[in-house]
């Protein structure tokens, strides 16, 4: 029973950390800022030609939708990412725990 149980606290130990290192990776990657970069580019230049031709203001709409979509597209994977590291920290403190009882 005692080695099944240090097995299992190993193996929640091991998920746990790499459940950390996945949120911790979604967090500080920055591979939507270009994206945010070169749409804000984008509707700044349809803005400019918006304010001369009244044809462009549905596209300049659309860009700012697409704009609105993306920085929620962030928000959402940097709150997947902190809830990825409260599960990997909650894993490694149970695996803890259980070594803890495993050995005391």
């Amino acid at each position: 029973m005692i080695v099944l149980q240090s097995i299992i606290a190993i193996a929640l130990f091991i998920l746990g950390l790499v459940a950390l290192l996945l949120g911790l990776g979604m967090i500080l990657t920055r591979e939507y800022l270009d994206a945010i970069r070169n749409l804000t580019r984008e509707s700044s230049n349809l803005g400019a030609k918006a304010a001369h031709d009244a044809a462009f203001l549905p596209l300049l709409e659309g860009a700012s939708r697409l704009v609105e979509a993306v920085t929620r597209m962030v928000q959402t994977a940097v709150g997947v990412g902190a809830f990825l590291c409260l599960l990997g920290a909650g894993l490694c403190t149970l695996a803890y725990w259980m070594i803890s009882q495993v050995t005391g």
